[in-house]
C-alpha cells in the first residue's frame, strides 16, 4: 500500500496538484462544539463516514465566526466511552 501511494504521489507532483483538489468543502464538513454530547456526534460521524471532526468554538463578540479548538476522532470518543463504562461497572463479586 505504501509503495503504491508513493508511486501515485510521485506522479501527482509532476502535475502540480493543489490541496483544493483533495479538500472537503466547508459546507460538507461535519463539525462539533466542545459541549456537544458524544453519542450523537459518534452517530453523525458514522452516518457521514468520517473518522475525525474539527471542534469549533465561537469567537467572542462575533457569534457567526468560529475557531478550531481541537479535533475529535471516532477512536477518541470510543476510548472515553470505554473508560466511562469501566469506572461505572460494579466490582466483580
Amino acid at each position: 500500500m505504501l509503495l503504491s501511494c508513493l508511486t501515485i504521489v510521485g506522479e501527482v507532483t509532476k502535475v502540480h496538484v493543489r490541496i483544493q483538489a483533495a479538500m472537503i468543502p466547508r459546507d460538507k464538513i461535519v463539525c462539533s462544539a466542545p459541549d456537544q454530547p458524544l453519542l450523537p456526534l459518534l452517530k453523525q460521524m458514522i452516518e457521514a463516514d468520517v473518522n475525525q471532526v474539527p471542534v469549533l468554538s465561537a469567537v467572542a463578540g462575533s457569534p457567526s465566526d468560529s475557531r478550531v479548538v481541537g479535533i475529535v476522532t471516532r477512536d477518541s470518543i470510543l476510548q472515553v466511552i470505554q473508560a466511562h463504562n469501566e469506572v461505572e461497572m460494579p466490582a466483580p463479586a
